[in-house]
């Protein structure tokens, strides 16, 4: 049987996650099956030193997990934030 917590755990690994990096090269997805995946823009390796490039993939990562928390706290205070 089925808890608050676990229906909430549900919908929160089954909402879809995005982030972007600062100078927008960079993306990072997460699907509702949980499928992460990464994509690097056209001229990236190209145009950004090693650094930047660096930064940019950060940028993305650091984004997505801004909006995993986000959409984890929404869903928390939704389903009564006292799990």
């Amino acid at each position: 049987m089925e808890n608050q917590y676990d229906r909430f755990r549900a919908e929160l690994d089954s909402s879809p996650v995005h982030g972007r990096s600062p100078l927008g090269y960079v993306e990072v997805r997460r699907d509702a099956k949980g499928e992460i995946s990464v994509s690097i823009g056209p001229g990236a390796f190209r145009e950004l030193t090693h650094r930047q490039l660096t930064d940019e993939v950060h940028g993305a990562l650091a984004a997505a997990i801004a909006d995993y928390s986000q959409t984890s706290e929404r869903l928390f205070q939704r389903w009564g934030g006292t799990l």
